[in-house]
């Protein structure tokens, strides 16, 4: 079997970065050795927005790839497109993530990505205008 898998730049094994295309030419290197009936057919993807617009025009196409790295936010514009990973991806795994990454992946009880880096966001406020700052999203 032969899995098509579209990745974004800064996340393939032909990243700039050394750290990142060091680590993902361990974990392929590390699947392809324990799944020697599959192999993976990599294809790594202009930048971001041009990505998206690939994978838009190979959904209207119906001929995405198996695998494809996409920001969290994408999916609704690919859900028509995409199959639940519920057989692939056990509830006890699935636990070991913060919430908010399965739940932004998910739609109808069921799971359609899987997150494997997230970052920090922060918001700054200017105490003289905002002597108490909101704690929470619904105060904000």
């Amino acid at each position: 079997m032969t899995l098509s898998v579209w990745a974004q730049q800064d996340y393939s094994h032909l990243a700039a970065r050394p750290a990142i295309a060091s680590t993902f030419t361990d974990v392929f290197t590390d699947w392809a050795r324990t799944h020697r009936d599959v192999q993976l057919r990599l294809s790594v993807m202009p930048g971001l927005e041009l990505h998206k617009a690939k994978l838009q025009l190979a959904a209207a196409a119906n001929r995405l790839p198996d695998i494809a790295s996409i920001d969290s936010f994408w999916l609704p514009l690919l859900a028509d497109h995409v199959q639940p990973l519920d057989a692939y991806w056990p509830a006890d795994d699935q636990a070991d993530l913060l919430p908010f990454t399965i739940q932004t992946l998910s739609r109808g009880g069921h799971v359609y990505g899987l997150w494997h880096e997230t970052d920090c966001r922060v918001l700054f406020y200017r105490k003289d205008l905002v002597p108490t700052p909101p704690r929470t999203w619904d105060e904000l």
